[in-house]
This record gives C-alpha cells, sequence and structure tokens, in this order.
C-alpha cells in the first residue's frame, strides 16, 4: 500500500510521427497499435493528397484493458461507449480498449477510434465548412480501414456495423440527407449509415466521376446548399435511386493502398514514470467542461492520488489544470506554486500560474491591474520563447490584452490564430477568435472559422448557438452588401 505504482502494470508510451500512444498491454502490441494507426494516417493522406511534410498536433491515444475502463473515463455518460475522442486545453486526445478488430467482428476498438481520427484530420488540414452527412460519411469510410499482410490497407470496406441499420431502418430519401444534420435526421433512421453509403458511392463508384469534389467546391465558395447539390448531381431523385441500388447490391470497391509503416527501431518508447502511470485513469478522465458534482468527485480521486506524488511534476500540472476548470482558483494557485518550485521552466506551470493572474487583474483597477497583467504576461512569454509552436502561450498572451482592458494588439491577434492553425479541433480558442473578427468588422473571416463549429455533426440533437450565431452573421453580411442572404450550406 506504500508503494501503490507496484501494484500497477507496467505502463508504456509510443511516439510516432503523429500520435503519442499509451498502454499497458505489450511492448509488441504497442508498436503493432503505433504501426496501425500511422497507416491509417497514410492512407487518409493519400485519399485527401494531403503533403506529408505538414507539422501535425500529435494525438495522444489511451488503450485500456476493459471497455468498463473506458466508460469510467467517460464518466458513465454512456453505457454503450466502447470509444471517444475528445478536445481540452491539453490538447486532442481519444480513449480506446487496446483489443484488435477480428475478421468476425462487425464492430470493434479500432471501428471507433479510426472513426474519431477521420474527424481530428479534417479538422487539422481541412478546417473548413462541409455538410454534416460528408463529416461523417469520411469518417466512417476511415472507420473500417484494416491494415493486412504486406503493408497494406484495405480502404473502403464495407460498414458492416452500420449493416442490420441500414436494412432495417427507416430510409430517409437522398435530399434530405444532403440538407441534414444528426440534429435534424429522424431518430428511427440511420443519419451515419446513410452518410457512409453516400460518401461511399460517391468515393468509390465509378458512376458519378468528380461530383462530389464539385460539390464541395462550390459549398466551400459560398454557393448554397441546394444549387451545389442541383449543379454536381442533377436530378436529386435519381441520385437516391442510385444509392438505394448500391444498398441493395451490397457490392462495395476497396482498395489495398500501400503504406510505409514506421520500422519497430524508429517508435520512441519509454517506460512511464510512477506518477504519470498512475495518473493514466484521470488524464483519460479529465473534461474542463464537467458539471459541478461530476467534477467534484473527479477532483476527489484526483487529489488523493497526485497526493502520493508531491513533488511530481506531471501530477501537480494534472491537478493545477483540474482546479483551474473547476474554478477552484485558490487551490490551483497553490498547486502551481508547487509545480513552478520543482520545475521552474514548465510550459504549463508558467502559462497556468499566468492565467491565475489574470483572474486576479480583473478585480483590480488603474495602476495595480496593469502591473498584475505585467506580471502575468512576463511568465507567458516566457512559455512562449521556450515553446513557440505551443498554442497555450498563445492563447494567454491573447486574453493578457481583455484581462487589462485593452484592444489586443494585432500580434497577439495573430498568435491566437496561430493557435487555432495548431489545435482547430478546439473551440475555445476558435471562438474567441470569431469574437476578436467579429469585433473588427470581419464578417466573412469569423463566418470562416465559426463553419467547422456550427456544422459540427457532434453537437447533438439540442440547440446549436454557433450554427445560430453563423446565421446571425451571415444576415448582418448580407444586409451590409445590399444582398439577399444566403442559406446556410447543409441545412
Amino acid at each position: 500500500m506504500l508503494a501503490p505504482a507496484a501494484a500497477h502494470a507496467e505502463w508504456r508510451e509510443a511516439e510516432t510521427a503523429h500520435f503519442q500512444i499509451y498502454s499497458d498491454g505489450g511492448a509488441g502490441q504497442l508498436v503493432e497499435y503505433a504501426q496501425r494507426l500511422e497507416g491509417l494516417d497514410e492512407v487518409l493522406r493519400r485519399a485527401t493528397r494531403t503533403p506529408a511534410d505538414l507539422p501535425p498536433t500529435k494525438v495522444r491515444v489511451i488503450l485500456f484493458d476493459t471497455v468498463e475502463q473506458v466508460r469510467r473515463a467517460y464518466h458513465g455518460h454512456d453505457r454503450d461507449i466502447a470509444g471517444f475522442y475528445m478536445v481540452n486545453m491539453q490538447g486532442p486526445i481519444a480513449i480506446s480498449t487496446r483489443g484488435k478488430d477480428s475478421d468476425n467482428e462487425s464492430w470493434g476498438p479500432d471501428v471507433t477510434l479510426f472513426h474519431e481520427y477521420a474527424h481530428h484530420f479534417m479538422l487539422e488540414y481541412f478546417p473548413a465548412t462541409y455538410p454534416a452527412w460528408y463529416v461523417e460519411g469520411f469518417a466512417e469510410i476511415a472507420a473500417t480501414a484494416t491494415l493486412t499482410s504486406g503493408s497494406r490497407m484495405l480502404y473502403g470496406k464495407a460498414a458492416d456495423h452500420r449493416g442490420w441499420s441500414l436494412t432495417s431502418m427507416r430510409w430517409v430519401p437522398i435530399p434530405r440527407l444532403l440538407d441534414a444534420t444528426y440534429a435534424s435526421f429522424p431518430e428511427d433512421a440511420d443519419f451515419y449509415g446513410e452518410s457512409w453509403l453516400l460518401a461511399h458511392y460517391l468515393m468509390f463508384s465509378p458512376k458519378r466521376p468528380g461530383q462530389l469534389g464539385k460539390y464541395l467546391t462550390e459549398l466551400g465558395a459560398g454557393v448554397t446548399n441546394d444549387k451545389a447539390a442541383a449543379d454536381a448531381f442533377g436530378d436529386l431523385d435519381q441520385l437516391n435511386h442510385e444509392a438505394r441500388s448500391y444498398l441493395d447490391a451490397a457490392s462495395f470497391t476497396m482498395h489495398a493502398v500501400p503504406v510505409a509503416l514506421p520500422a519497430k527501431e524508429a517508435i520512441r518508447m519509454r517506460v512511464l514514470p510512477p506518477g504519470e502511470a498512475d495518473l493514466i485513469p484521470e488524464t483519460a478522465a479529465f473534461d474542463e467542461n464537467l458539471g459541478k458534482e461530476p467534477m467534484a468527485a473527479y477532483l476527489t480521486e484526483l487529489n488523493a492520488k497526485a497526493a502520493r506524488y508531491p513533488s511530481d511534476p506531471y501530477a501537480l500540472g494534472l491537478l493545477a489544470d483540474a482546479e483551474y476548470a473547476a474554478k477552484d482558483f485558490t487551490a490551483a494557485t497553490a498547486t502551481v506554486d508547487r509545480l513552478l518550485a520543482v520545475a521552474p521552466d514548465s510550459v504549463s506551470g508558467r502559462v497556468r500560474k499566468g492565467m491565475l493572474l489574470l483572474r486576479q487583474a480583473e478585480d483590480l483597477d488603474g495602476a495595480a491591474r496593469h502591473a498584475k497583467v505585467a506580471e502575468a504576461r512576463r511568465l507567458i512569454v516566457a512559455a512562449n520563447k521556450s515553446a513557440s509552436e505551443d498554442p497555450r502561450p498563445l492563447v494567454a498572451y491573447y486574453r493578457s490584452f481583455l484581462a487589462a482592458g485593452e484592444r489586443p494588439p494585432q500580434p497577439a491577434v495573430e498568435g491566437l490564430m496561430q493557435a487555432v492553425s495548431t489545435v482547430p479541433q478546439d473551440p475555445g480558442p476558435r471562438m474567441m477568435l470569431v469574437s476578436e473578427l467579429v469585433n473588427d468588422g470581419k464578417l466573412a473571416d469569423a463566418i470562416y472559422y465559426l463553419g467547422p463549429v456550427a456544422y459540427d455533426p457532434h453537437g447533438g440533437r439540442g440547440p446549436n448557438s454557433a450554427l445560430q450565431l453563423i446565421n446571425e452573421l451571415k444576415q448582418r453580411l448580407a444586409s451590409a452588401s445590399g444582398n439577399k442572404p444566403a442559406a446556410a450550406a447543409g441545412h
């Protein structure tokens, strides 16, 4: 009991060009998983003609032994969940189990993780406005990718995990699918399955070459969804008939794509130190948007574990972030001071301390306020100098001007844009940038940056404030130009 880390299996990290993968399974299994994920990334790059040398934002992937551990990390929000992806102040993270899909399984851990990575990939390299059906259809095609012998990835396999729902649930005509979101789709129909079917038909069938590209290009140029669909696809009832026939025929083309998998010796492996290893469940469960009661329960468990490692920078950093997210700023200040005492150059520690000082500044006036902001800014700038590509100091630097009651200068705005470009999946900095652009009267730019959030198919079935905002901005832009407002693409 006095050596809690000894009771845990050995956690390892495998770092590749695009991932940091954590598992307490065998080292060999971890290497194979890393190779599969890199294979998927290469297939997606080839399918989208994405250059291989674009700097990535690495995704942290935590692989648990059981699905019950995944559900605990999701705080019990969904009893059926097998894996999930989210972005928080620490960056993008995906949680799954470390099992591998077998040929006889229609739905396994790879399906969920590959689906979510496709969303990450799309926002990372193509952060534009896409119709909801295409976002989910693209992800579902990625979900079934499978690594085979000879270093080949099968791309375009049938989505067998959608087979029952596609053939047994209500069919919604394609014209309605083109104009739908998950929120607006009938609950007795399969939005994901139909989205996969249409995307697969347009991408893999030879009958409509170039039409999907034309459709997406027109949408990106601001053409309404109805006009773009008519221009690209022609008679939508005919498209609906062809899609149904494609499903009934159940003959789906797939490609065996050769991929250059990373060599085992090129995958950087390390054994996690005791504190970081012991806190893997809490790392997976960290969510800055938890409600009051779930956050209180999470903090109770995290505090108990972190107390075992009073001088561990990792434990102190995670605890400080959680206390800040819980708005316990007194506790967060004490924790981050301990962190900076043992790791004075910590980027996360400097940024978190700077943000806490900015909050204190908001309660001050005059010279005292400016002095507190200046103290915070010194820490933030130091963090940026030691990690110029890290988006956190850039966001904090921008916020320092808001805390001072000042209009952010252009370098601060450009830094915020860089942060959004670095982690485009995080809605926090993106919405900050949208607000800045609106205040500056750059409505078209604001609409562009708001698009990926407004049309997020994962927005659920409730109200979408980002969608409401983008429609308001389109109305304002149309009024300013004297033109009739265009319909929102995808709606």
